[in-house]
């Protein structure tokens, strides 16, 4: 047997050999590509280059010569029969590669290179089932063999199962600008028709919305030091797009258990003091108010996951799962929240080792997965101590904590401050907030003056009068 045929298969999870099935591939459609790339290298290799890889060859010699033409393609050297035989000779592969004889063949195999988008088809077919059968197999064996964590097995699985899907799209990623400029002009002409409407999906802040258009895909940053109201923000935003907007909103509660998130919601919604209701000092007309706040926050389609330490291959399976539920009841969505972005974990090795590299590495999941989906991503993240140490604690963007990915990355950045924290005592400054929105890529900059209620956990645009949805119905009637 030749070095040739021994090492013709493609090792690895691929082998189909072992349950008695064939493995997925054709020897005629790989014989086809690289017979046509050898008749027209610039023109196969120009037009396909990034549709297939080294990888989609299970013959491994097929594999070897693909890349050493694409190689030379790179290197703008002329490939011929010669010179990519002496290539593979100086490199000892030739004989892997079926030695001078088969590499002649493949020249003179194929007539005409315009059928090479049909062998590319079959090629990418194949390799896409035998990757299907790679996480299979590694699902199978890992299922008998590892029982602890089945959650974990199953969404580290579906998420290598929509990568592939993923990996497979993105060939065709390029679009004609024909098919955005008519887009915008979709979108101008709706923005003139509902002026004074955010283009988006409103936030409940006036201000807010008319400065960045609402929720439309962006991943926003709520940044502030500890106890500025960051992750009261987020509850406030995802309940006026769950209850008023009736948008389905899912929040990764990374921080605060989902029983304690609850009783949150609940006392902001009714309005009630929240610690009034936990230490039990309620009112007998209090009751009713907090009866019907629970029934407009049950038919809400607030979704919450209070997973510790999640990671960033969690994160991404569970949004997708979340998503594509929704979408298959036909509800739409409003946002994703994080809360907050440093207490999410990446698995990596070379994360792990440097802490600037792993919080780096969690906003650009966190970013993906919002452009992926389509999906708006809220979320808060810490500060550094710095804005401690000016005087009234006013923060700016290079505060952000641990990475300057973070500022690269998000589409907005708003700075949450309250001065009444830094000086308690002043009575003018109770109740005051401000959000300046420090970067936004699409819009102004510049501070949004809020108010902040701090016994309920709830934050208003400045012109908005605090009354409980209760109170509104009442008056309506």
């Amino acid at each position: 047997m030749s070095d040739f045929d021994k090492n013709k298969k493609r090792g690895g999870g691929f082998s189909g050999e072992e349950s008695g099935r064939a493995t997925p591939f054709s020897e005629n459609a790989e014989r086809g590509v690289l017979g046509s790339l050898l008749l027209d290298p610039s023109g196969v290799l120009g037009e396909y280059s990034d549709k297939v890889t080294q990888e989609h060859f299970y013959n491994i010699g097929h594999g070897i010569i693909f890349a050493t033409c694409l190689e030379m393609w790179e290197a703008n050297c002329p490939i011929d029969m010669i010179l990519l035989t002496q290539k593979l000779s100086d490199r000892n592969l030739l004989a892997k590669c079926g030695g001078p004889a088969y590499v002649t063949e493949l020249f003179s195999e194929v007539p005409t290179a315009a059928n090479v988008r049909r062998y590319l088809d079959t090629l990418q077919e194949k390799y896409i089932l035998r990757r299907i059968i790679d996480v299979a197999s590694n699902a199978l064996n890992r299922a008998y063999e590892d029982q602890e964590d089945v959650n974990g097995l199953l969404d580290e699985t579906q998420a290598r199962l929509l990568e592939i899907g993923q990996e497979t799209s993105k060939a065709d990623s390029a679009k004609q600008i024909k098919e955005g400029i008519f887009e915008s002009i979709e979108v101008i002409e709706n923005a003139h028709n509902h002026r004074g409407r955010p283009a988006g999906i409103p936030t409940g802040f006036h201000d807010l919305d008319r400065m960045t258009g609402g929720l439309q895909g962006q991943y926003i940053i709520i940044a502030g030091r500890p106890s500025m109201g960051k992750s009261a923000l987020l509850d406030n935003i995802c309940e006026h797009v769950a209850v008023n907007e009736k948008k389905a909103v899912l929040q990764f509660s990374l921080e605060m258990n989902y029983a304690s998130k609850c009783m949150r919601l609940l006392c902001s919604n009714s309005p009630l003091n929240l610690q009034r209701v936990r230490d039990g000092f309620m009112k007998n007309d209090d009751f009713p108010r907090v009866t019907s706040a629970g029934a407009r926050l049950c038919q809400a389609p607030i979704y919450i996951d209070d997973t510790v330490g999640l990671s960033t291959l969690d994160f991404k399976a569970r949004c997708r799962r979340w998503v594509h539920k929704m979408r298959a009841l036909g509800i739409p969505i409003g946002c994703i929240g994080v809360d907050y972005l440093q207490l999410m974990k990446c698995l990596s090795k070379r994360a792990q080792a440097n802490r600037q590299l792993e919080v780096g590495e969690v906003s650009a999941a966190i970013k993906e997965t919002g452009r992926e989906l389509g999906v708006t991503m809220v979320v808060p993240c810490q500060l550094n101590r710095n804005p401690d140490d000016r005087r009234g604690g006013k923060p700016r963007i290079s505060d952000l904590r641990e990475s300057g990915a973070i500022e690269n990355d998000a589409d907005v950045i708003g700075l949450l401050h309250r001065e009444e924290y830094y000086n308690p005592n002043d009575e003018s400054l109770k109740g005051k907030a401000e959000l300046n929105i420090a970067k936004q890529r699409n819009g102004p900059t510049g501070p949004i003056e809020i108010t902040f209620k701090k016994e309920y956990t709830k934050f208003l645009s400045t012109t908005e009068k605090f009354v409980s949805n209760n109170e509104q119905e009442h008056q309506a009637r």
